[in-house]
């Protein structure tokens, strides 16, 4: 994680989300990470990367820790980033 990103995690509806907060934030936006391709967690790589375009961009990321395949198969990860959106 850059250092400069604010890492905070929570759990709304039984789905677990993470907030990566720059020290400057400047828009009112946020950025929806979706990684992993639906069959890959939620890794440090992803964090970081997801942290540091949260500080390129001057806006706050929200990532989806969302069910993954094969244990949920398709499309339930997709119905959990659509739950996180709205």
């Amino acid at each position: 994680m850059p250092k400069d990103v604010r890492w905070e995690k929570f759990i709304r509806n039984e789905q677990t989300y993470e907030w990566l907060i720059p020290n400057e934030v400047g828009s009112k936006y946020v950025l929806f990470y979706i990684h992993g391709g639906f069959v890959f967690p939620l890794y440090n790589p992803t964090r970081y990367l997801a942290g540091y375009l949260a500080r390129m961009a001057g806006m706050r990321a929200l990532l989806v820790e969302f069910r993954l395949a094969p244990e949920h198969p398709f499309p339930a990860a997709i119905e959990d980033c659509v739950t996180a959106y709205r």
